[in-house]
């Protein structure tokens, strides 16, 4: 049950992250959303990405003890 609750926190968070920092984005895409962007919203965006990544790192780290040490 703690790795199935955990580890969808963590997934979850990670992909939000990841959604906030523009890691789905090709190249030029990443270029123009940068280009358009205020520098508040950029580092609105970081902190954001920042806090999700903080928030899903005990989560996997608990999915991955209790996969583990469940066997």
């Amino acid at each position: 049950m703690i790795f199935k609750v955990s580890g969808a926190a963590g997934l979850g968070t990670i992909l939000l992250s990841a959604l906030c920092s523009g890691v789905f984005v090709s190249g030029d895409r990443f270029r123009g959303n940068h280009d358009s962007e205020t520098k508040e919203h950029r580092e609105w965006n970081g902190k954001l990405a920042n806090t999700f990544a903080v928030f899903a790192m005990p989560n996997l780290l608990a999915a991955g003890i209790s996969f583990f040490f469940a066997f």
